[in-house]
């Protein structure tokens, strides 16, 4: 296994904002992403509840929902939902330590990919703080499986992500990718994936409140295998592009980097 030299914590060098809708609440909601200490990891705090119950660390514990999209929430009742996409921004951009503001109960969903929020990011920069970043290396392979889905982390000397998805039974043929993620990778390859979709579907879904705010302009919308977005999709499987998105993202709950 490689061993990589010690790097430094990183967080923003200046403070970053953006203004949009929930994908599944419907609601507004505005985000600021402050700089944070070293060590302090990234945290939620929602400015619309009574102060001092509005701290969410964005951590494996905190999760509470995981239906279509990852919910966390804290000891007072207060969550914050659709994490995944300005998670895996910001750990794919490097950045360990961050405060996130938002004023509703949701992380915008942008145009339904994270890449406006590397875009951001990006427009700022990072910058080296003076602590060592800690990461975890796995040694040997992790297994989770639930009915026909299922996930491994397996020992490798560099960081890969390999999704393969099926929803056959709603028109969409497998589609597998795998990337490494170094360099420039995530935002060529996989930030502005967007999530999808079927027509079939959103009925029963809003019966449920979920999906309240979808739209073609943050969503690609599938009826019977077919796009109905009239520009079509950015990649040709752009939903499984979009998975491994999503796994980054929750990955980043872990709280640490993993290298795999």
């Amino acid at each position: 296994m490689k061993h990589n030299k010690p790097v430094n914590q990183r967080t923003l060098k200046n403070s970053i904002s953006c203004l949009g809708v929930g994908i599944h609440s419907g609601k507004k909601a505005s985000i600021v992403i402050h700089p944070a200490e070293e060590n302090s990891g990234i945290t939620f705090l929602r400015k619309d509840v009574p102060q001092g119950r509005g701290a969410i660390p964005a951590a494996w514990y905190s999760v509470t929902e995981t239906r279509l999209s990852t919910i966390l929430g804290n000891k007072y009742g207060t969550s914050v939902g659709t994490v995944e996409h300005l998670l895996a921004a910001l750990r794919a951009c490097g950045v360990d330590n961050a405060q996130i503001e938002i004023d509703g109960p949701e992380v915008p969903v942008m145009d339904g990919s994270a890449g406006p929020f590397v875009d951001l990011i990006k427009q700022t920069g990072t910058i080296d703080q003076n602590a060592l970043r800690w990461a975890i290396w796995i040694k040997e392979p992790i297994e989770v499986r639930d009915g026909d889905k299922f996930a491994v982390i397996m020992p490798y000397d560099r960081t890969r992500i390999t999704v393969e998805i099926d929803f056959s039974d709603l028109g969409v043929k497998p589609q597998r990718r795998s990337i490494e993620l170094q360099d420039d990778s995530f935002r060529c390859d996989i930030a502005y994936a967007r999530t999808f979709g079927f027509k079939s579907q959103i009925e029963s879904l809003k019966k449920k409140g979920l999906a309240r705010g979808g739209s073609l302009n943050n969503a690609v919308l599938v009826d019977q295998g077919k796009i109905v977005n009239k520009e079509g999709l950015r990649f040709q499987d752009e939903f499984v592009r979009h998975k491994i998105l999503d796994c980054l993202g929750d990955m980043a709950l872990v709280g640490l980097p993993v290298f795999d």
